[in-house]
């Protein structure tokens, strides 16, 4: 009898590749889209020796999967092997805190799959050995993504304490006059004498002290935070769960290619940066009412997520009149709207909104552009959730007329959920497509057998891009669609072999 895995992860993809490597390797495989699913198919009396166990899903999460299985008689010593695409040290909590026997993090190749299986099923044929002797926590779900290792807070606190230092020397070595050789050699000094006052306790009430400091629009700063060390997940969920009013932006800063962060502390004072700005800094702002988002907007994250973009992929406008509408509204702005005063101190009215010349002339209605405005915001979230690095700081401030008008409503949950499903799926996708450099054709035979017709819109508009001089960045960039998305679908393309890479003889 083969040994008979299930196969629990709400990505299709992963699941399809998951599955593709069991039947391989003699293994008989079940699949099922979330942990209630997988828990439903367990109640039905089938045998299973092994549960392939993805973390982060909707309905019914991995550790939610695995309190239900643990306090079910029949089910308590069916092994449970994790799948995660969290670091090494995180995977380790999730395997503690749901008594799994081993874990996997995404992504993974064919091999590594197969080994971790075969230790666990080895384990368990050996020694009876089904899950680690840590028993589960009683009530509380795990809360991981808001866990700081103690000395990874000493470290980034002597990195703090340093860095003010030098920015405090810098300013004060200037007023202690003598020329600049003087200073220059003064300075690292008064940084080192000031480091080792500047104790986690102090550097928090300087922290304290600064979040008060009134801004020009006299918004206060209630809480700001590194990327690295809090995921923006759980700053979002934490918002919405504290039903949180305010403006929360998050920068992810562009990388310097002549000069690090570093070397930049260590400038000697007065000398002119290297630093310049180049592409890949961007920023997104949400506006939050009462726990739910009323407003997304972006600076520099990229064309695909203007908001002309989700109306040209709904097919209700074209790319050729996007770029009419806009060019109208530069040259010929409507009289401002009541909820649109001019700013203080400006005769001229703001210029129009898209959204707003897209009703006014009646090419969308107020229904498309919310459901636009509602993707728009999404996927940007979606993005923001792959940021590893950055800042964030949330204010209490009044919204703006934009967030004011569209007032959203949207509960954040829903998005971070499928936002780390697309996290697990787009490391997937980005290795089956291997350099986003190769050059695509079409396969005509391959396009015919399969019927073009019967594609979906955004499938024919990716199609349609491929001219097999067009790169897959190219590609994506003409498609009009998220890179995601996009990218989503020219891995089933290839798959399916309607289209395949260029060679150099081609």
């Amino acid at each position: 009898m083969s040994t008979r895995i299930l196969v629990i992860d709400d990505s299709p993809t992963v699941r399809k590749v998951v599955s593709a490597i069991l039947h391989r390797n003699g293994y008989e495989s079940v699949a099922a889209p979330d942990g209630q699913s997988g828990l439903d198919l367990l109640g039905e009396g089938g045998r299973f020796d092994l549960v392939l166990l993805d973390f982060v899903m909707p309905r019914m999460n991995g550790y939610q999967f695995c309190r239900a299985v643990r306090a079910n008689e029949a089910l308590r010593d069916l092994p449970v092997v994790l799948m995660s695409a969290k670091s090494d040290r995180i995977r380790d909590q999730f395997v503690q805190q749901t008594a799994a026997i081993d874990a996997i993090t995404k992504p993974f190749d064919a091999q590594a799959l197969v080994t971790v299986i075969e230790n666990a099923l080895f384990r368990v044929q050996q020694t009876g050995e089904r899950q680690p002797a840590a028993e589960l926590e009683p009530e509380e779900a795990p809360s991981i993504s808001l866990r700081v290792a103690a000395n990874e807070v000493v470290v980034r606190a002597s990195r703090v304490a340093s860095d003010v230092s030098q920015k405090l020397a810098r300013i004060l070595v200037p007023r202690l006059g003598g020329g600049a050789a003087r200073r220059d050699s003064t300075e690292p000094e008064l940084a080192a004498l000031l480091a080792p006052s500047l104790t986690p306790d102090v550097l928090r009430d300087l922290g304290r002290a600064l979040a008060d400091l009134p801004t020009a629009d006299h918004a206060a700063l209630v809480m700001w935070g590194d990327m690295s060390a809090l995921p923006m997940g759980a700053v979002l969920q934490m918002l919405q769960v504290e039903r949180q009013s305010g403006v929360l932006e998050m920068r992810k800063p562009p990388r310097s290619p002549s000069i690090s962060g570093e070397q930049e502390a260590q400038r000697p004072h007065g000398k002119p940066s290297q630093w310049r700005p180049v592409p890949g800094g961007s920023e997104v702002i949400i506006t939050w009412r009462s726990g739910l988002v009323d407003f997304v907007q972006s600076r520099g994250a990229g064309d695909e997520f203007r908001l002309g973009r989700f109306l040209i992929e709904e097919g209700l406008l074209s790319p050729s009149e996007i770029d009419e509408l806009l060019r109208k509204r530069e040259t010929e702005p409507p009289p401002p709207r009541g909820s649109r005063p001019p700013p203080a101190g400006s005769k001229a009215p703001p210029r129009p909104l898209l959204g707003d010349v897209l009703v006014q002339s009646g090419r969308v209605t107020e229904a498309q552009l919310r459901e636009a405005l509602s993707r728009q915001a999404s996927e940007l979230i979606y993005e923001v959730l792959r940021w590893t690095h950055g800042r964030f700081e949330l204010r209490r401030q009044p919204p703006s007329p934009q967030a004011e008008r569209a007032r959203l409503g949207l509960p954040v949950a829903s998005v971070i959920m499928e936002g780390f499903r697309r996290v697990d799926e787009w490391r997937v996708v980005e290795a089956s497509l291997g350099s986003f450099e190769s050059v695509l054709q079409r396969d005509p035979i391959a396009i015919q057998s399969l019927g073009a017709e019967r594609l979906a819109r955004p499938e024919r508009l990716v199609l349609d891009t491929i001219d097999g001089e067009r790169t897959i960045r190219e590609i994506i960039a003409a498609s009009h669609l998220s890179s995601f998305d996009a990218c989503r679908i020219l891995g089933q393309f290839l798959e399916a072999r309607v289209v395949r890479r260029r060679t150099a003889s081609a």
